[in-house]
């Protein structure tokens, strides 16, 4: 039968039926932005992604989306990929970078190097995706405060419009998490605040606005649908964990 990832193309759209059955003002409303993430779309390939975003433009108004974000993790970002992406109209990437040191990449249990996401980054740019930014994680294990100044300064020679800087949460099933529970020592509070402090200084002399807990642009790259978000703007949430 259909691989899962074929099935799940039209799922999204499916579940915006039910949803709208139960709350009919949905009905023509318009959709300013757009975000799919938190997972990995490219999962779904090009072929796939293009299909998600049909079966949801058959139901919502896309005409007028002023953003439309799609985050990439760095080892499945190709020039077919974004050429695709590019066509459906997206217009916004964000790459999960997390570090650009390869040690702490293995143990944090991420599929790509630092030069995976340099590569990601350049061919995001040169595909005409002006509007780029990745996330990083402050306060991992073994990550020195030169180390991090080290991925800090990388990230901000790559000419990103957005940076996404959070604090390590240990999730339950990850490689990290395992490695804890196995004690590997994991940076307190106070060393994950400092990791933070130091971005925002190194981030907003480069002239990095920190417009919200987490994420810093430069002037007029907010991203807006983390913006409406903040704001308590409506939101419509499809698919799993959504």
């Amino acid at each position: 039968g259909p691989s899962i990832t074929a099935l799940y193309c039209d799922m999204p759209s499916r579940e915006f039926s039910l949803v709208k059955a139960r709350l009919p003002s949905l009905s023509g409303q318009a959709v300013r932005t757009v975000y799919m993430g938190g997972g990995t779309p490219a999962m779904l390939g090009a072929d796939g992604l293009a299909r998600l975003a049909d079966t949801l433009a058959a139901q919502l108004p896309f005409d007028a989306v002023e953003e439309w974000t799609v985050e990439l993790n760095p080892a499945s970002v190709t020039p077919g990929l974004l050429k695709a992406l590019k066509t459906l109209g997206v217009n916004r990437l964000s790459i999960g970078t997390q570090s650009f040191d390869d040690a702490t990449l293995v143990k944090i249990g991420r599929r790509h190097s630092a030069q995976d996401a340099d590569r990601a980054v350049r061919l995001a740019q040169d595909a005409g995706f002006g509007n780029t930014g990745i996330d990083l994680i402050a306060g991992l294990p073994g990550v020195t405060s030169g180390m991090w100044l080290d991925t800090l300064q990388h990230a901000l020679s790559l000419n990103l419009t957005h940076l996404s800087v959070y604090a390590l949460s240990l999730e339950p099933g990850t490689p990290l998490a395992a490695q804890a529970a196995a004690g590997l020592p994991i940076p307190d509070d106070a060393a994950q605040l400092e990791a933070l402090g130091q971005a925002e200084a190194l981030l907003g002399g480069a002239g990095f606005g920190r417009y919200e807990i987490s994420n810093y642009a430069l002037p007029g790259r907010e991203c807006l649908h983390n913006l409406g978000i903040w704001r308590g703007n409506d939101y419509l949430g499809l698919g799993p964990a959504a």
